[in-house]
């Protein structure tokens, strides 16, 4: 019977429960869990705006580059741009001039991010970059650059190719049909 009362008394003694420092540990270890988790969150939400941001970034310039091919198609043929000895009587300045005036033609095309008055609106530059260009100056060269924009003002530094601030870029040439019709 003696024996059976330590037992009973050890057994007893020994389901106490969790000391205190297993208890810490356990605390410490779902904590760490859970930050991870947390963690790995955070950076799915970051890259999920990023994208979000060069898909609107990408979507602009092509909307650009589309007014831009339909009046290259319907640019008229003239025989003074075929000849033309500089940039500024070629069909790349003809292209250039027409794109400017077309109704669709906005001075800095720009986008909403988000529909609401707290959303990142994002802006379209044009470079011409055809200005150097060769004879016969059929080609018209643009550089296009998308970047944050507050109404008035891009973000950035305008003359730095690399600026971090610069969301997407997309560099096109486009020679007019006309241009095709030159001896």
């Amino acid at each position: 019977m003696l024996k059976l009362n330590i037992l009973i008394l050890k057994k007893l003694q020994s389901n106490r429960g969790f000391t205190m420092l297993e208890v810490m540990v356990a605390i410490l270890i779902a904590a760490g869990f859970l930050a991870a988790s947390l963690q790995t969150m955070v950076v799915a939400t970051v890259f999920r705006v990023k994208a979000q941001e060069k898909q609107v970034a990408s979507q602009l310039i092509q909307e650009e580059i589309e007014n831009l091919n339909s009046i290259a198609i319907n640019l008229p043929s003239t025989t003074s741009n075929c000849l033309a000895t500089s940039y500024s009587n070629g069909y790349a300045q003809a292209l250039w001039n027409a794109y400017n005036l077309s109704t669709s033609y906005q001075a800095t095309p720009n986008k909403q991010l988000i529909n609401n008055e707290e959303g990142k609106r994002l802006g379209l530059r044009r470079i011409n970059q055809s200005a150097s260009s060769i004879v016969p100056h059929k080609v018209l060269r643009i550089r296009y650059e998308v970047r944050e924009f507050d109404g008035t003002d891009f973000a950035g530094d305008l003359d730095d190719p690399n600026d971090p601030n610069i969301i997407a870029t997309d560099y096109i040439e486009v020679m007019p049909n006309a241009a095709f019709q030159c001896p």
